[in-house]
């Protein structure tokens, strides 16, 4: 379960400042039917485990490619967001096209997978604090595993990766989330 992770390789420390509102939007490339009620609902259930206090921001088209790929979504780059109420870079959740988003697999050395998340931050008086993060995810695998009747799939993998973002690693036993 969430209390059962290890830490992330290359990310082992980070942490929101639990004093803080994490702001969260949606960037869709590809609709998902139900796909903002999974990802709402997925936050609230990381908030009544972490206490970290999330807030939902709404879906927003980044018009990205005026400033070049998703990968350039710097903390230093604060253009794609100037039209979104918040005091601090909010954690993306990107629903993308089949396609793009094997490329981004392939780019971060996995070979499968539906869904990839992680925590972005900076060393602040020697401590490693997350102040943001990112969700990927595969758009055309969320609206095969809805339409079949497993809503229940798309929901474990948006945990799965909020996971990722609040600093959960994988575990051994392929019956818990993560």
């Amino acid at each position: 379960g969430l209390d059962e992770a290890e830490d992330l390789p290359g990310e082992v420390g980070y942490r929101f400042d639990p004093c803080r509102t994490i702001p969260y939007i949606l960037h869709l490339d590809v609709p998902v039917t139900g796909i903002e009620s999974i990802v709402v609902e997925a936050f609230e259930e990381v908030e009544s485990l972490t206490g970290l206090d999330f807030e939902y921001k709404g879906s927003y088209d980044l018009s990205i490619s005026e400033f070049g790929s998703e990968s350039n979504l710097l903390l230093s780059d604060d253009r794609p967001f100037e039209g979104i109420d918040t005091s601090f870079r909010p954690v993306v959740v990107h629903v993308n096209e089949q396609e793009d988003f094997f490329d981004r697999v392939e780019a971060e050395g996995y070979s499968d997978a539906a869904g990839l998340g992680g925590p972005q931050g900076y060393e602040i008086r020697g401590e490693l604090v997350s102040v943001t993060g990112d969700i990927f995810l595969d758009g055309t695998y969320l609206n095969e595993v809805i339409e079949l009747g497993f809503p229940s799939e798309a929901e474990a993998l948006v945990l799965h990766e909020i996971g990722h973002v609040v600093g959960l690693g994988h575990v051994d036993n392929a019956q818990e989330l993560m």
